[in-house]
């Protein structure tokens, strides 16, 4: 069972809203004042080539700094 929001038809009554809206962001703009479109920048994903490179240079300084600490007697 879901929850249906009712509008004035303008002559007096109340009609059932549509349920299904496809974007969440409709939701969660006002009617009332047709508010502009939320963007999130956030969400721009970076090249998968650089986002790897990224991972592989973190993997390669943190095995060089485990070896270096071995090699100085910092773990042993």
């Amino acid at each position: 069972m879901t929850m249906q929001l009712h509008r004035p038809d303008g002559e007096g009554g109340l009609t059932p809203s549509p349920v299904t809206q496809d974007d969440y962001r409709r939701q969660l703009r006002s009617r009332r004042w047709d508010a502009a479109q939320l963007s999130n920048p956030e969400v721009e994903l970076p090249d998968k080539r650089l986002a790897v490179l990224g991972i592989v240079i973190l993997a390669v300084m943190t095995f060089g700094a485990i070896v270096v600490g071995y090699g100085i007697g910092l773990w042993g």
